[in-house]
């Protein structure tokens, strides 16, 4: 069954296997994500687990919508709480720097997306959607109300992700501090 942003599922249709599945990702991922020393390991541990779970057929857990509902409530509030105190000139000057990053990934973002399609003969609006900066789920959805072939999106924004975290990861090992006395 795909997911789309109208898909609903209840928690009454989770049976327990599913549940147990999702803690074992859950607990594995986390474990082998801290023995191999992962970047974000909390994240991609787990990720990379239920990606296995899932690709071999063994499950095909959806998380019920209402836990989906709570994760974003509760990142929602974590990222307005962080705005309390902050002076409303400094937030409209955040906003002004944001619309100019905004321009300039999707610049690029065209750029590479013309290049790629240009080499490969993949539609550009689709490869516009796989390299554009933006949430997997959010890209899916417009790709599937354009007709665009969801799974390749998808695929390029979980190696897209990947990739960020794992070179921040390494970049921010190898950083220089300029203020470290020798």
């Amino acid at each position: 069954m795909g997911r789309s942003g109208s898909s609903y599922v209840p928690f009454s249709a989770v049976e327990a296997k599913d549940l147990a599945w999702f803690a074992a990702a859950i607990w594995l991922g986390v474990a082998a994500g801290i023995i191999l020393r992962l970047p974000a390991r909390y994240l991609l541990g787990p990720m990379i687990v239920s990606a296995g779970l899932h690709l071999s057929g063994v499950s095909d857990f959806q998380l019920p919508s209402v836990f989906l509902a709570a994760a974003q409530v509760v990142i929602g509030t974590t990222v307005g709480c962080r705005f309390v105190n902050t002076a409303p000139m400094l937030i409209l000057r955040v906003i002004g720097l944001s619309v100019g990053s905004t321009v300039l990934l999707l610049s690029v973002s065209l750029g590479f997306a013309l290049l790629v399609s240009t080499m490969t003969g993949d539609r550009f609006v689709g490869t516009v959607l796989a390299y554009s900066p933006g949430g997997v789920a959010e890209m899916s959805l417009i790709a599937l109300s354009l007709g665009i072939e969801v799974p390749f999106v998808v695929f390029h924004h979980i190696i897209r992700v990947l990739l960020v975290v794992a070179g921040s990861a390494t970049v921010f090992r190898l950083r220089i501090d300029p203020f470290k006395t020798k």
